[in-house]
């Protein structure tokens, strides 16, 4: 009987450190929107290509991991409250003016040219944000910085 309950907690502890770590490389992200918005005009160099590779491929693993593995979904409700604070959108959301200004620098005579997870993103906040409870929308909503970033992104559509 102590094996199946020390068994039970180790499965238990390493769920938890699974999910927190996803925590800590989403707010590991302000690195890298930090360095995408570092110039006033964004320009499209293989620098900034790997940047805009790591925070939107970021984005849809998050969103996919969600989507598909309802412990974490399960987990990111119950710990919501303890890992979202004030500065998180500011520290890693990006504005709805920037992507606009990132998406016209991929899109070159007609062409994308950027990662396929950037042409998504506003697709893959929409769904991010419908995966949230409402206590979890009120919440972001009443925090000025975040509401300003993601004003410009439709979020309201299927509600």
């Amino acid at each position: 009987m102590k094996n199946i309950v020390a068994i039970a907690l180790m499965g238990l502890i390493l769920t938890s450190c699974k999910y927190s770590n996803e925590f800590s490389k989403l707010k590991n992200l302000k690195t890298t929107k930090n360095a995408l918005m570092s110039s006033s005009d964004f320009e499209l160099n293989e620098e900034n290509q790997k940047l805009l590779a790591e925070y939107f491929g970021y984005t849809k693993s998050l969103l996919f991991k969600l989507q598909n593995d309802r412990k974490m979904k399960k987990y990111i409700h119950k710990r919501f409250s303890k890992y979202f604070d004030n500065s998180i959108c500011k520290n890693v959301l990006i504005s709805k003016v920037f992507y606009d200004e990132i998406m016209n620098e991929c899109t070159v005579n007609g062409f994308f040219v950027c990662a396929d997870e950037v042409q998504y993103f506003e697709e893959m906040i929409l769904k991010l944000y419908s995966n949230l409870t409402e206590f979890e929308k009120d919440k972001i909503n009443s925090e000025l910085v975040c509401k300003e970033l993601i004003s410009g992104f439709d979020l309201n559509q299927g509600r």
